[in-house]
């Protein structure tokens, strides 16, 4: 089932600070996992406080078990998963992989492990890193990729300032400018304002303006080429307390790649804001976030420049209001946007996408007018 993310009460600085203390406790520093145990301590989590004070006491000995477990892998099979499940049971998230690896290549019988402890085992391996395979895409891929969104007035939704809306955009920085881009067709669907329209910023009640919103053709839909499809805002506003957007917004200049590179086949994935139940809360005004990523390959030619298909693994939700979301491709180990989502259709599972290069073509053009 393709995950769907909830992204409402989302406050990045604790875990901003709970992320760095883990890292400082696997590098060995028992100080770190003291810190941890006060923390949860003032939040009133008795059981996580208690669990990271033992884990200060014994930072050195599953150390030593990590340490000892990696070094006997190759040599001593057998010796080398008793260190490592001691490690993981104290939660040094170093072993999993490693520990992993070795029931997947070695039997039960020669790792002198009952069977079914074996098995055990290696199943809550697995599901432990599917869930942190899961997280981890979900952090570029949800960096930018927002709702589309329009409110009056910026600020918190109420019952005269309500925020209502539908689709999908992705907010990326091309040569220090900002912008959220979309396809045009949303815009449209929805008839509103396009000065009412909004950027919520991820985890606050806060909505920027935009401003300066372009488009490749103003010709009528009807008589409009897919390929200018596309819209785009300039952002304007920074939230209040921050200097700059690039905590959230994707480094297009650094991290794109033009779909006519890509191969049939290459391995792709979608994120946008679909039309699934509770999207809307009703009781308070608002826009709830909850993303959806889909996994697909490069389909098949359409047949039409510039426009690409993506055959999608699986999908148990409409792809209505997924459009202007981005298309990725991973590449050499790193994901690159390569596309804007154009439409899709969940029975036949296709997506179709714009290439990046026609997005960064208009992105161009407004950065040269304005100089």
């Amino acid at each position: 089932m393709p995950p769907l993310y909830d992204q409402t009460g989302y406050d990045n600085s604790d875990e901003d600070f709970i992320g760095s203390k883990i890292k400082g406790w696997q590098s060995g520093n028992r100080h770190d996992a003291l810190d941890l145990a006060d923390f949860y301590a003032a939040q009133g989590d008795e059981e996580q406080a208690s669990l990271w004070a033992r884990l200060a006491d014994d930072t050195d000995i599953l150390l030593g078990h990590l340490h000892r477990g990696l070094a006997l892998i190759e040599t001593v099979p057998a010796r080398a998963a008793q260190h490592l499940i001691a490690a993981f049971n104290g939660l040094r998230t170093e072993a999993i992989a490693p520990l992993h690896q070795l029931l997947q290549l070695n039997s039960a019988e020669r790792l002198r492990m009952p069977p079914d402890e074996h098995s055990r085992v290696f199943v809550q391996l697995q599901e432990i890193l599917k869930r942190k395979a899961a997280i981890e895409l979900r952090t570029p891929l949800l960096t930018g990729t927002r709702p589309v969104l329009f409110q009056k007035i910026p600020g918190p939704a109420t019952y005269d300032n309500a925020q209502w809306g539908g689709g999908s955009l992705f907010v990326v920085i091309w040569h220090g400018v900002h912008f959220a881009v979309t396809a045009l067709h949303v815009i449209e669907n929805l008839g509103a304002e396009r000065k009412e329209f909004r950027l919520l910023v991820p985890g606050t009640e806060v909505t920027l303006e935009m401003y300066g919103g372009v488009t490749p053709s103003k010709a009528p839909r009807l008589d409009r080429d897919e390929l200018d499809d596309i819209y785009a805002w300039h952002i304007r506003g920074l939230p209040n307390g921050h200097d700059e957007l690039g905590w959230w917004s994707w480094k297009l200049d650094q991290w794109n790649r033009p779909a006519s590179e890509l191969k049939q086949g290459q391995s792709l994935y979608a994120a946008g804001y679909p039309d699934v139940e509770d999207r809307y809360d009703p009781e308070n005004f608002k826009i709830v976030p909850i993303a959806s990523i889909l996994h697909g390959r490069l389909g098949n030619d359409t047949g039409v420049e510039g426009i690409y298909a993506m055959d999608v693994d699986k999908v148990d939700h409409p792809m209505n209001l997924m459009s202007g979301g981005p298309v990725f491709a991973r590449i050499d180990g790193f994901l690159h946007y390569v596309g804007m989502i154009l439409r899709g259709d969940a029975e036949v599972r296709k997506i179709y996408f714009i290439d990046s290069r026609y997005v960064i073509a208009l992105l161009d053009r407004h950065n040269h007018g304005a100089h």
